[in-house]
């Protein structure tokens, strides 16, 4: 059986997500994050300041891989590279 497809407007839901105590489910939202890329980094960014500590370690983290990524519009990810520096 097939994974669901997921879009940008998952992301509230996978965001809520990232701070669950079960880290396999943390984990699994974060891939899925990741699958979103560069259009997921502008509620990334948002939701960061106010996340829990272990969600804003998982929320950095997954900014950053968004931004190492080659096929990265550095115009898109200026917001980050600015949050990460």
């Amino acid at each position: 059986m097939s994974q669901p497809k997921h879009t940008i407007t998952d992301l509230p839901h996978l965001l809520s997500q990232l701070a669950h105590e079960d880290n396999q489910i943390a984990k699994d939202a974060g891939d899925v994050i990741l699958a979103l890329g560069v259009s997921a980094t502008p509620s990334l960014l948002e939701a960061t300041p106010t996340a829990p500590t272990h969600a804003k370690r998982r929320l950095v983290f997954l900014l950053g891989e968004i931004a190492r990524r080659e096929d990265a519009d550095t115009r898109k990810i200026e917001p980050v590279s600015k949050t990460l520096s």
